[in-house]
Order: structure tokens, then sequence, then C-alpha cells
């Protein structure tokens, strides 16, 4: 999600409701609802493999996630509840030759390693793209990275640095924190007096 809205074009013209914004990003397609903060990512790739030798024509590969995020509403006893965030993904296999196209081969309620792989890459190496030269990593963003996070952590514990520095800090920013932490401590001190 963060990859597609920083490293995305603006797309006004895929907008198909009033109030979204669109922006796309190689395969990706970011599309989200200003009003209700609905986010779905759609990544539309040929595949390369034999099916044109099947089908007449390659298979194209769907991928689709979307996150609606939980709204209050007035229950039975006029109290407020909270209704949970909504987050659904997918796969389809779809025939692009001429007297079939759109029609669905094959479908799945996940999303490929591929799709993971791609999204995590960024999240865990930001400085690649230019963003961060080391320190914290962001992941404030978003329910679709965090719900994403959350998947691959119970695949694979501990794959996913979160809370935890993106590259090892040079002697020069550990010489730099250490002296700052000195300088602070040195002024509680003085204050104290």
């Amino acid at each position: 999600m963060a990859k597609i809205k920083t490293l995305g074009d603006d797309a006004p013209r895929l907008a198909t409701a009033d109030r979204q914004t669109v922006k796309t990003y190689k395969d990706y397609t970011l599309t989200e609802d200003v009003t209700t903060g609905k986010q779905e990512v759609v990544r539309m790739k040929v595949l390369d493999d034999d099916s044109a030798s099947y089908y007449g024509q390659p298979l194209t590969e769907e991928t689709y996630m979307s996150h609606t995020p939980g709204e209050t509403i007035i229950g039975k006893n006029k109290k407020p509840v909270k209704v949970p965030d909504e987050y659904q993904e997918g796969t389809a296999t779809l025939r692009s030759d001429r007297g079939n196209a759109g029609e669905i081969v094959d479908e799945s309620f996940e999303i490929s390693d591929e799709v993971i792989e791609e999204g995590t890459k960024f999240e865990d190496n930001l400085s690649d793209f230019g963003k961060a030269d080391g320190g914290r990593i962001d992941r404030s963003g978003g329910g679709i990275i965090t719900k994403l996070i959350k998947k691959l952590n119970t695949i694979d514990p501990g794959s996913t640095k979160r809370g935890k520095l993106s590259k090892p800090m040079s002697k020069r920013a550990k010489d730099k924190k250490q002296l700052r932490e000195a300088i602070e401590n040195f002024s509680k001190r003085n204050r104290a007096r």
C-alpha cells in the first residue's frame, strides 16, 4: 500500500465514483474512497506460463485486496458499537481469449507469495527507494499492511522487522546518539541542583 502511494502515479481517469483517489504502480491499482476510507488494491498480470497453447491466449492473474475500516453505529440499547474492520483478499485466473474473455479458470482466497514479497520488500527496506537512511521503520500507515504483517508473522515468526532498525546504525550515528543522550542527562542533573 505504502509503495503504491509513494511511487505510484495519480490516475483520476480510473475513478468510478466521486471522492475517489486512484494511483497506479506497475501492475497494481490502488483505489481509495476518501469518504469511507475503503482501500482496494488490484493487480492484473498476464501469466508467462504455457496457458496460451491450451487456451489460445495467455491467462491473466487478478489479485484483489480490500480493507474497509470499521465504523461506530448505534446499537440496540442506544449505545455506540464499533463494527470491526473488514479485510478480503483473493486471486483469480481469467481467460483473455476473444469469446471467453473474463471467464474465471481458477479462484483462490489467498494472494500469491510474489505479491506478498513485493509489498514487504518496500516495507522492510525503504532506503532502496531513497526514503530512509536507517532508524525505525514507520508502520503506522494502514490496515492492509498491518494485517499483511500479522499474516506473515504467523507464517514465519520474526520475518518482518516491525519495531526494529531497517539496517545497523553507523558508528557516527551511534556516537551522535550517545552524545545527545549524555547532554540530556547532564541537563537533567543540573536542573535538579
